[in-house]
């Protein structure tokens, strides 16, 4: 399921887009947006709008900078997100923390020196998923995590990278994943091809021999430009860092570097720590007003 959902991705975005991203300068770019923001707005209604502004800025880059596209891919989102309330309500990153201590699927605080987003998944790591998580958890985990990404403007531009460790890739995850069903399936196919991401480029290494006998079956269906994103390398990691443009001390072991200790819910735990702060600033304002009330009835009662 995890190898699939990262090549449907490799497929979608390779359809849509060219190699290089013409940036406008920023008097034009902010032009664009907002331009984008009135056609959204007579097309959607405010509240949708409103919804949308995560995507806006990233559909337009993706879309290079052609409104009238950017304006029917936030169409077809702002219908997806319609259609599938439940992925995108309250999303809170509390939620995710004991998703992402698994680490099948995270992404490092660096980048490669391309400027993109690296993204791990290990995808042996879906046996202990399915243990305790569904379906539905692990596409509300995709959603937050897209919006959460796409938000960054270097992301927008540059794209994103998965280095993907295939080893004992567990074939039959997908049919043990709670509440797994067909139009599960659909939903997040949907989601991957409504979203604002540029996959750049899919890196798999100790790939099982059965992984290459899926790629025989699909190879026929994807195209010249796919088929240049998707590599893999069994144990030649060195080759496959070299080739992401990746150095070893940016990623754990089981992707053939030398990052120890690395926390796979480090965004996580940062976002729930910058919550709790804020909440803790609010907390003295209440408890002043709280005090002022005391003495002014403690006042009128004397």
């Amino acid at each position: 399921i995890s190898f699939l959902r990262t090549m449907a991705s490799a497929s979608l975005s390779a359809s849509t887009e060219t190699e290089e991203i013409i940036v406008p300068d920023s008097e034009e770019a902010n032009q664009k947006i907002s331009n984008l923001q009135q056609s959204l707005l007579l097309k959607v209604g405010l509240i949708s709008s409103e919804r949308l502004q995560w995507a806006l800025q990233a559909t337009l880059i993706q879309s290079k900078w052609n409104n009238e596209i950017a304006l029917k891919r936030l169409e077809e989102l702002d219908n997806f997100q319609k259609n599938h309330s439940e992925l995108f309500d309250d999303l809170q990153p509390d939620e995710f923390v004991s998703q992402a201590e698994l680490g099948l699927i995270t992404y490092l605080p660096t980048r490669n020196t391309k400027g993109q987003l690296i993204i791990l998944m290990h995808t042996e790591k879906l046996n202990d998923f399915v243990k305790t998580f569904s379906q539905t958890d692990m596409l509300r985990f995709s959603v937050f995590l897209m919006m959460k990404q796409m938000k960054e403007t270097e992301t927008q531009v540059n794209g994103v990278i998965i280095l993907e460790n295939l080893r004992n890739y567990p074939m039959t995850a997908g049919v043990r994943l709670k509440g797994a069903s067909f139009s599960g399936m659909k939903a997040n196919f949907q989601w991957l091809n409504v979203s604002p991401m540029r996959m750049k480029g899919i890196y798999g290494c100790y790939q099982p021999w059965y992984i290459g006998a899926m790629m025989g079956l699909v190879r026929p269906f994807m195209s010249s430009k796919l088929m240049s994103r998707v590599h893999l390398y069994k144990d030649d990691v060195e080759t496959m860092l070299k080739e992401a443009a990746v150095s070893p001390n940016q990623v754990p072991p089981e992707y053939g570097g030398t990052l120890e200790g690395f926390d796979s819910a480090w965004f996580l735990r940062q976002e729930v720590e910058a919550m709790a702060q804020a909440r803790s600033l609010e907390n003295p304002i209440q408890d002043s007003t709280n005090d002022d009330d005391d003495g002014d009835d403690d006042g009128g009662g004397g």
